[in-house]
């Protein structure tokens, strides 16, 4: 009796067993068939995208890719090209500045001291101030400045008139002799006025 009862109890438990896994296995069919779907869209989906990629458009692409690679490439390396020669075309052009002003103040040191006899102011020279907030707007601020012994003054409200139209020719002279080439003469329009 106790051995029925066992097997009667046994077979419940094989019974419930069964149905357990007979709704696992119902759940595994839903979740294969769930990806079957799936998997029958993602190949409809390569079969279309390959009909695209043999359509006419897309045909060299990738060479069209590499060339456009190429270029892209080659623009990268054209602008590093260009911001290097922009720096050093700014390099240069400051130094060809500096260079310019030295060269004129001797020129008018020059003609100045062969020109002004007076004890006064020893020499004149241009001064230029760069302004730049960026390159871009880079501009110079040129002044006129005197000086005697060690001491230097700006121009500007400390000389008379004469002495004001002379450093006037001076500054012009130097310029012309500095800018042009064959420099011959030089016509001035009344060349006397103030001037002592």
């Amino acid at each position: 009796m106790s051995l029925k009862k066992r097997n009667i109890s046994g077979s419940e438990t094989v019974t419930e067993d069964a149905e357990a896994l007979q709704k696992r296995l119902a759940e595994f069919g839903k979740t294969l068939a769930r990806y079957e779907g799936r998997r029958g869209e993602i190949i409809e989906s390569i079969r279309s995208i390959k009909r695209k990629l043999s359509a006419e458009e897309y045909k060299n692409v990738d060479e069209e890719h590499r060339i456009a690679t190429i270029k892209f490439e080659t623009t990268q390396m054209t602008v590093k090209d260009l911001e290097k020669y922009h720096s050093s075309l700014d390099k240069a052009l400051l130094r060809f500045h500096s260079l310019k002003i030295e060269e004129i103040n001797k020129i008018i040191r020059d003609l100045w001291n062969l020109t002004y006899k007076g004890e006064d102011i020893t020499s004149i020279k241009i001064v230029s101030g760069q302004d730049s907030q960026s390159r871009a707007s880079r501009s110079y601020n040129y002044r006129v400045v005197m000086t005697k012994g060690a001491t230097e003054m700006d121009m500007r409200g400390r000389c008379s008139a004469g002495q004001r139209v002379l450093a006037s020719i001076v500054i012009r002279l130097a310029l012309a002799e500095t800018f042009c080439v064959n420099f011959g003469c030089i016509a001035l329009d009344e060349p006397t006025v103030n001037l002592d």
